[in-house]
Order: structure tokens, then sequence, then C-alpha cells
């Protein structure tokens, strides 16, 4: 059996619907995606954060910024 693919908004749909936090990135460590768990977790609001550095978007996770850049620059 073949499952129809998905559209542009289901994945994002997907993971918005997740009792997980789920945070993306770009390589220039900006927010590109969180979904509401993110936004529970952290008390944040995707509108405010999405396109922000990381460590302004979610303070929280400023230490980790080194090792983020790190994992950018060698690929893994």
């Amino acid at each position: 059996m073949k499952l129809p693919a998905l559209s542009r908004g289901q994945p994002a749909a997907l993971l918005d619907g997740l009792t997980t936090a789920v945070l993306a990135i770009d390589a220039q460590l900006r927010v590109s995606y969180l979904n509401s768990a993110t936004e529970a977790l952290f008390s944040v609001s995707r509108r405010h954060v999405q396109g922000q550095p990381l460590a302004v978007a979610v303070a929280h996770l400023a230490d980790h910024t080194a090792r983020l850049k790190s994992a950018i620059a060698t690929g893994s």
C-alpha cells in the first residue's frame, strides 16, 4: 500500500503535534523552526524567536553555541 505524499505544511503540522520539543537551526545558528512543545519548555513564542540567533532566542541553549558551530563545521 502506497501512502500519499505529504504537502508542504504537513511535516510542520506533524512536528507541532508532538509532545517532544523540536527546534531547528540554520548554518548561522538562527532559529528556523520550533514546535509548540519547545515554546512551552522554554517559555518562548515562535513568532518572536524565529530568525533570531539561538543564543538570543533560547538563552538556556547559549552555552551550546561553540559545540553547535563545531558540529556544523565538521558536518557531524
